[in-house]
């Protein structure tokens, strides 16, 4: 028994945040505030910003570390579709970094990787010779898979459409940039005055390469072999904070039109030191990672609680996360390296800001599964996904099985149909008496018996407030 926060005013909600309370009767009091904040205050800026003085605090840092993490890997949506807020985690980064918490500053970098999504810029330009105001770097011939901004000019028109640095440049025009060259990239960036670009936020890649290269080579005395066109010169990439400045010791990149006087690009090499880390190794170091969120001790002293009542400590009804759904903050995912990786590939791409759907999958003896998916997974992916979470597997693998949609009507009809493995956005097609199951293509008995049909219709009779209230709440805040 204890006593939990019931009624404050704004304020005195955020306070109690960093507030010492006896976490074993209200522990989950940081993230209902982070999940409900959105309802009493308008502008998330002050929250952070408020979390940043704290920070200034020593004996606080540790807990406002813990609360940014969960802010981030709960709800990225927030940042992302918020240019301040994503300024304002810049500087928590760089405040990490500066206060040497570099295990707390992994663990945000690994949240931004894996939650972000990605994004579709149109950058276009009056002339080839009007500068990008960018940098890059990273290519195939300096270890590395991928193209990252490592800066944007302030106030450019880069920043305007969205690019910042650690963004990944994935595709441009069409043509993948995940296995190219520097010289390539920067061909393809300077020929066209309309550029269709596909970003994704990787901060984890962008800083372990950086961090693999033990030193810039100046390759002078080589550039006269790509000095073909417009003139390039290599110089060692300078970074424009102190602070990424000892970050990047030692990193170069390739300057794209950064001096608007001249038309000439600067650019520099890493030399081969590896490969940025695969969504697996990711997954892997987010493991190991794990509880270091969880540093907090179990039990603190009471503080002073505004209004409250008695509360048994008992908490049920959270949500369920899964290998289809994995949370760093929460639990650990139990799922081999193989198996993350396989999943990882269907959710892509995931370009819309809020993107998270949920399926409930059946198989023919009626059990069924919940499946977290993206609105352009398709139906091929959902049946892969859902054979894993069921535990089945087959020599022929996904190819034998199939999704089918079963529906009721309101005169007892069962009807059913294979959907197109190519079909998406199954979360929004599905009626209410209707159901998604898992059927194996050599079998032709229907999936829904006739003594089931009336209990499918009596499902689809839902009224608000039969629902879950906390995952209504989940879902209000995604919409």
């Amino acid at each position: 028994m204890g006593q939990v926060l019931i009624k404050a005013n704004r304020d005195k909600l955020i306070e109690h945040l960093v507030e010492e309370r006896d976490t074993a009767v209200d522990a989950h009091y940081i993230e209902d505030f982070l999940l409900m904040y959105r309802v009493f205050i308008n502008d998330p800026t002050m929250i952070f910003e408020k979390l940043m003085h704290w920070f200034a605090e020593s004996n606080l840092r540790d807990k406002i570390a813990r609360i940014v993490l969960l802010w981030v890997n709960n709800h990225f949506n927030d940042f992302e579709c918020n240019g301040e807020m994503m300024q304002l985690l810049d500087r928590f980064e760089q405040a990490l970094e500066r206060d040497q918490m570099h295990s707390q500053q992994s663990l945000l970098n690994i949240a931004c990787s894996v939650k972000s999504r990605t994004r579709n810029i149109v950058y276009s330009r009056s002339s080839r010779d009007q500068p990008l105001s960018l940098s890059i770097l990273g290519g195939k011939e300096n270890g590395s898979s991928g193209i990252f901004v490592s800066d944007v000019q302030r106030g450019s028109r880069a920043e305007k459409i969205g690019l910042k640095r650690g963004d990944q440049i994935i595709e441009v025009n069409g043509q993948s940039f995940k296995k190219i060259s520097l010289i390539r990239a920067l061909e393809v960036l300077r020929s066209n005055t309309h550029l269709s670009i596909t970003v994704k936020s990787n901060l984890l890649g962008f800083k372990e390469m950086i961090a693999r290269s033990e030193r810039a080579v100046d390759v002078e005395d080589q550039c006269n072999a790509y000095r073909k066109g417009a003139e390039i010169r290599y110089t060692k990439h300078r970074a424009v904070s102190k602070q990424s400045e000892s970050v990047q010791r030692g990193s170069v990149s390739c300057m794209i039109g950064m001096n608007p006087r001249t038309g000439a690009s600067s650019f520099s090499y890493l030399p081969p030191s590896g490969m940025i880390s695969s969504v697996g190794n990711k997954t892997s170091m987010m493991d190991k990672l794990l509880t270091m969120l969880k540093g907090l001790p179990s039990t603190l002293p009471d503080g002073p609680i505004a209004e409250s009542k008695t509360l048994n400590p008992t908490r049920s009804n959270s949500l369920r996360a899964s290998r289809s759904n994995p949370d760093i903050a929460g639990h650990s995912v139990g799922t081999s390296r193989i198996s993350t990786m396989n999943i990882a590939q269907y959710y892509q791409p995931a370009s819309s800001p809020c993107p998270e759907h949920v399926l409930k999958v059946y198989r023919a003896d009626q059990s069924f599964k919940y499946l977290t998916i993206y609105k352009e997974t398709t139906a091929q992916n959902v049946v892969q996904l859902a054979l894993q979470e069921f535990g089945m597997s087959s020599d022929s693998g996904s190819l034998e099985w199939a999704l089918c949609e079963t529906t009721v009507t309101l005169d007892g009809v069962i009807k059913q149909k294979r959907l197109p493995d190519q079909m998406n956005n199954l979360a929004e097609r599905i009626q209410l008496n209707s159901r998604y199951y898992l059927k194996n293509n050599s079998r032709s008995e229907p999936m829904v018996p006739d003594e089931l049909a009336p209990e499918v219709l009596k499902e689809a009779e839902t009224h608000l407030l039969q629902l879950n209230a906390q995952i209504l709440a989940a879902q209000l805040t995604l919409q």
